[in-house]
């Protein structure tokens, strides 16, 4: 481990913002982004835009970028019951997991009052897991991780008041912990400070294990 803080962003809308950041950039099903960055990405169909695309387009644009060496993960993908087109959400979910079967690779899940139908459906999943953004209780996470390959990402939800959210970080232990900015106009470094006064452990203590989790998530062989 170096003596300078490599912060690692494991969900995030925009390129990285700095020489000591490593994030992976969110690049939907965009085939013409994913080929003009120098940086690592994501790739999936959101939920939001299920019905956008039919199940011929998914299965090509996502396979050949699933293929990118700069890609690490399919997502974000999964439900949204506050969105429309749910039996259609379901459909494209499951495609997007065999894929990423196929390909072996982590997902990086968005789930709101999904939990029910998408518990079944990654405790299924034999890869890794990320739950972006995650909203929910640490019972919830214990479930969803019984074969011990779910892990949480934290991001701009620790900076409010909401205690439930600062409960549930502390519960997670420092081992199954990531963190990301997603679409926030801050940077990451806030999100470790924050994280490590919540949990009162030292910053550096922090990073050491949060690249630890995402190198064990993510692949070892990282240039950072």
């Amino acid at each position: 481990m170096k003596n300078k803080i490599t912060y690692y962003n494991c969900h995030t809308h925009r390129k990285p913002q700095s020489e000591n950041e490593f994030c992976i950039r969110n690049a939907f099903l965009n085939t013409t982004a994913a080929n003009n960055c120098n940086y690592t990405i994501s790739n999936g169909l959101h939920p939001w835009f299920a019905n956008n695309y039919s199940s011929s387009e998914i299965e090509n644009i996502l396979t050949n970028l699933a293929k990118l060496p700069k890609n690490l993960a399919i997502g974000e993908i999964g439900l949204d019951k506050m969105k429309p087109h749910f039996e259609k959400q379901m459909t494209v979910f499951l495609q997007q997991l065999e894929i990423a079967e196929k390909f072996k690779k982590p997902l990086i899940i968005h789930q709101v009052k999904a939990y029910e139908e998408i518990l079944p459906l990654l405790r299924s999943y034999k890869g890794k897991v990320v739950l972006h953004g995650f909203q929910g209780n640490a019972q919830q996470w214990e479930q969803l991780n019984k074969n011990g390959n779910v892990y949480v990402s934290f991001g701009a939800a620790i900076l409010g008041e909401n205690e439930k959210t600062k409960q549930t970080l502390n519960a997670i232990p420092l081992s199954y912990l990531l963190a990301e900015t997603d679409n926030a106009p801050l940077k990451i470094d806030r999100i470790y400070n924050t994280i490590a006064a919540i949990k009162q452990i030292p910053i550096l203590e922090l990073a050491q294990q949060i690249e630890l989790n995402f190198r064990g998530v993510f692949g070892s062989n990282l240039n950072a």
